[in-house]
């Protein structure tokens, strides 16, 4: 059995639309036994939602209606929330992020006071730093329960020690993306506080739960995560022959294997265990990553000698991984200086570029001119993008530089709370840019879309890891059902091609996805 906490439908961001027909399908592919469904219209209309969502579950009767209270309609929300009571509604869906109201004022008192003892639950997203903390402490007193959705990496450093400070607060799995975050979560406040998700439309629903069944939790926490706690919370009368199957994990020689384009050596200020060189190797093997690139996140957020210093030591650790230099355009000297390294160490394969945290758009001079000094290089160089004309710039950039490929890091994915949805068709006019996917905020489809776009002989395979969950990014690419050729393309030939440096790692991956 199978409860899924968190599905909706409708709207659209640019290109990427969430149908009410993708969802169903999304749902069906994992086996959905009940979902609790919404409608993305909520955030600006409830009454509108309300009324597609009690349509639609009276037509499906394994969906079970998600109501969403606006607390701003200050005179028609005990209305809609005595409709959707007496339908039989038990969980509801509140906006404070998007309709923009605080959950510690006058407000939304008065709605916690009519749903205190009805059975009622609530669920929202967590993205907002602080705004998880005053809805759990708003919620308290009364004993309104509360989901929190959106659970990855910054998120869930908010949310563990607030769970663990309130009994009422429930984390939805589907953004548990974290290495290891459900068995983190697991350890730190039992499974039974954790609810089975999966996010779809807007994400791919096969993804949560795979994520779910490889992680490393006894059966029975499982089961608990899978339905057990959603059908105690919301009220749900399982059958009495009802369980979970328990499919084992996928072992590495059943995985093909792969070439990881953008590994970090370690990421501090998120909920993730420290990575020592042994966890770095035992968590490759796992993922039958056969080799890849890495790049330092002290050089991205300190200082750039030292941090590829500490790349350095992480490469003379672990022989099948390169490094990628990393250069900020607002330091050029410093950046030439640390380009020396591709001459020096021919472990250091290409460069890395983040756009964000040097705080420099990809249209800005300065990033022109440090592509100029790095183009006589004719090394590959990742960039992390900035600006809602990053697409045009980098194509721009591109052209300037034929021979140069140009690796965009998260194609268009890293760039919360907007991702850029049709990055890849912006992109597809330059032939030397490349995409690699690895985003906690990768929508249904998007790998299939970008394959689309630019062909699969441009498509590379990234996971961001360790700060991204690399059995997570495994199973997204896996999600784009990628043909035998496809499979091999992406997963690791084109990156040979890119990084004739890697060859030592040729013959284990030739060999292994044969």
């Amino acid at each position: 059995m199978l409860i899924d906490v968190n599905a909706a439908f409708g709207g659209r961001e640019s290109v990427q639309r969430f149908p009410l027909a993708t969802m169903l399908e999304q749902l069906q592919r994992i086996g959905c036994s009940i979902a609790f469904v919404s409608c993305n219209q909520g955030a600006t209309d409830a009454s509108a939602a309300n009324d597609q969502v009690l349509a639609l579950c009276q037509q499906h009767p394994w969906l079970r209606p998600v109501g969403t209270i606006d607390p701003r309609e200050t005179f028609s929300w005990r209305n809609e929330v005595e409709r959707c009571l007496a339908a039989g509604v038990r969980l509801f869906r509140i906006y404070p992020e998007q309709a923009h109201w605080s959950p510690d004022t006058a407000l939304f008192a008065p709605v916690i006071e009519r749903l205190a003892g009805t059975g009622a639950v609530l669920l929202t997203t967590a993205t907002t730093h602080g705004l998880p903390t005053r809805l759990a402490a708003a919620t308290a007193e009364a004993g309104v329960p509360i989901i929190f959705s959106e659970a990855r990496y910054y998120p869930l450093a908010e949310l563990l020690p607030l769970a663990r400070q309130y009994p009422h607060v429930f984390i939805e799995t589907s953004r548990i993306t974290s290495p290891e975050g459900i068995e983190r979560c697991v350890e730190t406040l039992g499974a039974d506080r954790l609810l089975f998700g999966s996010g779809t439309a807007r994400y791919p629903a096969r993804v949560a739960l795979q994520v779910l069944e490889q992680a490393a939790i006894s059966p029975e926490a499982r089961e608990a995560i899978a339905w057990r706690n959603a059908s105690r919370l919301l009220g749900i009368e399982p059958p009495s022959s009802a369980r979970t199957t328990e499919r084992q994990p996928r072992r590495p020689s059943e995985l093909r294997p792969a070439i990881d384009v953008h590994l970090h050596d370690r990421f501090p200020g998120a909920p993730i265990e420290p990575v020592t060189p042994e966890r770095f190797q035992a968590t490759l093997d796992r993922c039958a990553i056969a080799g890849g690139a890495v790049s330092s996140v002290t050089g991205i957020f300190y200082d750039l000698a030292q941090g590829n210093d500490e790349v350095t030591a992480l490469l003379d650790a672990i022989p099948r991984l390169r490094g990628y230099v990393v250069v900020d355009p607002r330091y050029p000297d410093a950046s030439a200086r640390e380009l020396e390294r591709l001459e020096r160490d021919p472990r250091f394969v290409g460069v890395k570029i983040h756009c964000s945290y040097a705080q420099t758009p990809t249209a800005s001079p300065s990033l022109k001119r440090l592509f100029r000094s790095i183009a006589a290089y004719e090394r590959p160089v990742l960039i992390h993008p900035l600006g809602s004309d990053w697409p045009e710039a980098l194509v721009e950039i591109a052209g300037e530089h034929p021979r140069l490929p140009v690796i965009a890091a998260h194609a268009g994915y890293g760039d919360a709370p907007g991702p850029t949805h049709d990055a890849a068709i912006r992109l597809a006019p330059a032939p030397n840019i490349y995409l690699e996917f690895c985003s906690t905020y990768l929508t249904t489809g998007a790998i299939r879309r970008g394959i689309e776009a630019v062909g699969p002989e441009r498509v590379l395979f990234g996971s961001d890891y360790p700060l991204i969950s690399l059995p997570y990014m495994r199973a997204a690419y896996e999600d784009a059902e990628l043909s035998p050729a496809e499979t091999e393309a992406i997963l690791w030939r084109n990156a040979l091609r890119l990084f004739p440096a890697l060859a030592e790692v040729a013959d284990s991956v030739s060999s292994g996805a044969a």
